[in-house]
């Protein structure tokens, strides 16, 4: 049952405590049901507080699962984003090293051209 609905109802059981505590009410008055009316009174006041704190407490649940949902987003969205890290082609240091030693050694071949140049003649 969904709370509100649950709240709901809730709402017309104290209503309909509080008609049954003026029910009781006229039986305290009446000599012969004081007793009566004195326990219902109190049963009824009882139901009243106990149905208030199941409000508050369906109150304070939807909260709860309020905040429960927002932050299972939050952590499906950080998955979602781990996830298409480590899908995506990593950049390696690899490549680029190799990269350094082809232009080093371009440049050493450089740089031994013209002493090859000079010994060949």
């Amino acid at each position: 049952m969904k709370p509100k609905n649950k709240r709901f109802l809730s709402g017309v059981m104290i209503a309909g405590d509080i008609m049954m505590i003026l029910m009781a009410l006229i039986l305290v008055f009446d000599e012969e049901y004081l007793m009566f009316g004195l326990l219902m009174l109190v049963f009824l006041a009882i139901d009243i507080y106990l149905t208030i704190d199941y409000i508050r407490a369906l109150a304070h649940r939807e909260k709860v699962e309020k905040s429960l949902r927002d932050d299972n987003e939050k952590a499906r969205q950080i998955h979602r984003q781990w996830s298409n890290m480590n899908l995506r082609p990593k950049r390696t240091s690899q490549p680029v090293q190799k990269e350094e030693e082809e232009d080093l050694s371009d440049i050493l071949s450089r740089e031994d051209s013209p002493r090859q140049q000079t010994y060949r003649n």
